[in-house]
């Protein structure tokens, strides 16, 4: 990842501008070695070189973003992906999903300690 964005540095200094291939690769590497930070930028950038993201692009900064532990943020991403009119891959519902149910279970078990934090009060019995 970090070479690719080297390259792409190093392209934009000398005023060549990159292709929006060399964009997505380097977002692919961001998503593979889990920097989340890094891929979202780097859509950006490819947004300013009037590159627009596609499917692919989008799919790599969420998966990104949920190596990370970042859920809410590509759950953004995946509202804008839909705002965009793009069609999420399998894999990117999957995640989704995925993320969505570890938060509900992160919610329910802290419901369970709240509950189990509590005591139960003696109830008295009036005849």
């Amino acid at each position: 990842w970090r070479v690719s964005l080297q390259v792409l540095e190093a392209m934009m200094l000398a005023d060549c501008r990159p292709r929006e291939g060399a964009f997505k690769s380097a977002i692919h590497a961001c998503d593979e070695s889990a920097r989340w930070q890094e891929a979202v930028w780097l859509m950006s950038t490819m947004r300013g070189q009037d590159f627009p993201p596609d499917s692919g692009v989008f799919g790599d900064c969420i998966s990104a973003c949920d190596r990370c532990d970042e859920g809410l943020r590509a759950l953004r991403l995946l509202q804008d992906m839909r705002a965009a009119e793009l069609a999420p891959y399998f894999k990117t519902y999957s995640l989704a999903i995925g993320i969505l149910k570890g938060k509900m279970k992160k919610m329910l078990k802290e419901v369970d300690d709240r509950q189990g934090s509590r005591k139960p009060r003696k109830q008295r019995l009036v005849l």
